[in-house]
């Protein structure tokens, strides 16, 4: 239901059709992601002990951003932001539909598979399309109501959550910043050896401090993981804040209708962060 209410976005995972089979099965077709999830994506850098340098983070943060701006812009809050949830397409934002659409596979072509996780540690992260998807748990809310229901991932959920609390789509910003911060580290922000360690350290919130590369970064993360929802940056607010508009736009266009000249990738900093952030030390 979200995405047939929602209008298509480049950062989020098009619904293509649905159709009930014979056995009264519902099934969706959705568009086909090639590069699987950022969770694995994750977890290839890891093994492979390749970070993502800053740049890369800036730039998949900023891809994140914009999807969810997208969604609580219509009044859609996810309530299961992860990198689990989050797909990856091997084609730049700015591809048109005829460039990101598979080309059609002769009558001996094998079927497609995952790539493995030493061919996810080389991909180009600089030139993917981060794309939000499944949204069973999703939630339509009108402008200042509340969800009630428990739910979500536990590595990801918000403190008011995890104390039953109402919540709206700050819970959703708290997800990005985690997500943010496992980019940067490599690991879960908020883990523990049971649910109950993990929900403590939830509701402590201490964030350490990131490694010397991603000092900018952190600024991002310490700006959504905030116990208190109210003090968290929505995603607009983020992008206004933390990015420089005029050029990002241009690289993350918010349609496939786009010319050829804008689909660039970021080659530095100064391309994708706010004059502000990009030139501290």
């Amino acid at each position: 239901k979200v995405l047939q209410v929602v209008p298509r976005h480049v950062n989020v995972v098009a619904f293509n059709d649905h159709f009930l089979d014979d056995e009264g099965y519902l099934n969706i077709i959705m568009e086909f992601c090639a590069h699987g999830d950022l969770e694995h994506l994750i977890a290839a850098r890891a093994a492979a002990d390749k970070p993502f340098t800053e740049l890369e983070v800036v730039w998949l943060t900023f891809q994140l951003l914009c999807a969810i701006r997208h969604l609580h812009r219509n009044q859609v809050v996810h309530r299961d932001v992860k990198p689990g949830n989050i797909f990856i397409s091997p084609h730049p934002p700015g591809a048109t539909p005829e460039e990101a659409r598979p080309s059609k596979p002769s009558e001996h072509a094998s079927v497609s598979i995952a790539p493995s996780q030493a061919e996810l540690a080389r991909i180009d992260v600089k030139n993917v399309t981060l794309k939000v998807a499944d949204f069973g748990i999703s939630k339509i809310m009108r402008s200042g109501s509340y969800a009630h229901t428990v739910v979500g991932t536990p590595f990801y959920i918000a403190p008011e959550i995890c104390e039953s609390r109402p919540y709206t789509s700050t819970a959703d910003m708290w997800a990005v910043g985690c997500i943010v911060f496992e980019l940067c580290a490599l690991r879960k922000l908020f883990a523990g050896d049971n649910m109950l360690a993990v929900i403590r350290a939830i509701s402590a919130a201490e964030v350490p401090p990131l490694p010397e590369p991603y000092h900018r970064v952190e600024r991002i993360v310490r700006a959504l993981v905030r116990p208190n929802a109210d003090e968290r940056l929505s995603a607009e607010a983020c992008i206004e804040e933390f990015f420089a508009p005029a050029s990002m736009e241009a690289h993350v266009p918010l349609t496939h209708e786009v010319s050829s000249d804008v689909r660039e990738k970021p080659t530095t900093l100064g391309d994708v962060l706010a004059p502000a952030q990009s030139n501290e030390l």
